[in-house]
């Protein structure tokens, strides 16, 4: 049973709110007992964070300290693609370059830089279109797996970098019972709360992502 006490709530979207918690057994947004000199995850909701209000503590001074602290977060969305995997994960791993012709509107080139296509350690860039404009972005391939048809990507100079501390993009394909997923996963840390989720981002590689699919069913319907 936690003591009662006012807490300052950080929600992932960081949205900051009062709440005033009795213990930690309701199905409700609890806060650690006086004591605790630090924040906690709560643990019914990994993704909220609270802080006690400590007596004494200025509020806004609170606020503005937690406001100045980096967050860490991760996106993740599936969704049913029609092509199978295979074809998907294939272009992605070894054929990169090719994804400008599959879907120019959103991707204007990607080129390797070094290493070898799919090769974990190699580097590739990439001009894409974001919000209407040219963007750039160069990646390292942190890993390729064929057995589990994932990829993982870590971003480390471009557009997006001028935002976000960290981005590691990883792409899995998997198929359950007769249905195929494709699951694009955004691991990130932002500088303070301020600053939104990759939540863009994340809505590019899926719309980019269903776009091959369709290109790849236009393919099977032609052979």
């Amino acid at each position: 049973m936690g003591q009662a006490c006012p807490s300052l709530v950080l929600l992932s979207s960081g949205v900051f709110y009062i709440d005033v918690c009795q213990t930690w057994d309701k199905p409700v947004l609890s806060c650690p007992v006086l004591s605790c000199p630090a924040y906690q995850t709560h643990p019914k909701a990994p993704s909220v964070q609270v802080y006690p209000c400590i007596k004494g503590k200025n509020l806004l001074g609170l606020i503005s300290q937690i406001e100045e602290m980096a967050i860490t977060g991760k996106l993740v969305r599936e969704f049913d693609i029609k092509g199978g995997g295979n074809f998907l994960h294939h272009i992605f791993k070894q054929k990169a370059n090719e994804i400008a012709t599959i879907s120019p509107n959103k991707v204007q080139s990607c080129d390797l830089v070094s290493g070898q296509w799919g090769a974990p350690g190699s580097v590739i860039s990439w001009r894409y279109i974001h919000d209407g404009k040219v963007n750039t972005a160069k990646e390292i391939i942190e890993a390729a797996d064929d057995e589990t048809q994932t990829i993982v990507y870590k971003v480390i100079e471009g557009d997006v970098m001028q935002v976000y501390d960290a981005l590691t993009l990883t792409v899995h394909f998997e198929e359950t019972g007769n249905k195929h997923l494709g699951v694009w996963s955004v691991d990130f840390q932002k500088a303070n709360a301020s600053i939104p989720d990759p939540t863009p981002y994340l809505d590019l590689l899926c719309d980019l992502t269903k776009d091959m699919d369709a290109y790849n069913l236009k393919l099977q319907a032609a052979a």
